[in-house]
């Protein structure tokens, strides 16, 4: 059987999630103060911060990453995945499509981070 159905249609639901949660819960980027984030993800240490605490909050037991070396089977293929940073970051606090909110489990900072570093994972 094919996961691209259901990864497909996880993506489809972390997008809605995204467009219901705008506007409601702005927070400032305290994550990101002094470093840059762009569609192809961060570069050194705030890539390295990404990287260790993807692995800490045990995201690759649902996701695929393979730059993180992980092949969840349950949530969408990371490496497939053409959001942003802040819709990224949004998803990861609010949850959605089966994933749990991590907004009392991470701090505004770590989700960026892992943000930063998840948006960078198709390109690595």
């Amino acid at each position: 059987m094919s996961r691209r159905p259901l990864a497909l249609a996880l993506c489809a639901a972390a997008l809605a999630v995204t467009a219901a949660g705008c506007g409601d819960d702005e927070e400032p980027s305290a994550g990101t103060a002094g470093t840059t984030s762009t569609a192809s993800g961060a570069s050194g240490p705030a890539a390295a911060d990404g990287a260790k605490l993807f692995a800490q909050a045990n995201c690759g037991s649902c996701h695929t990453l393979a730059r993180a070396g992980t092949d969840g089977g349950f949530g969408p293929n990371l490496d497939e995945t053409r959001l942003d940073v802040a819709a990224i970051e949004r998803q990861i606090r609010v949850g959605g499509g089966g994933m749990p909110p991590f907004r009392g489990t991470l701090s505004p900072t770590d989700i960026a981070a892992i943000a930063r570093y998840v948006a960078g994972g198709g390109d690595g």
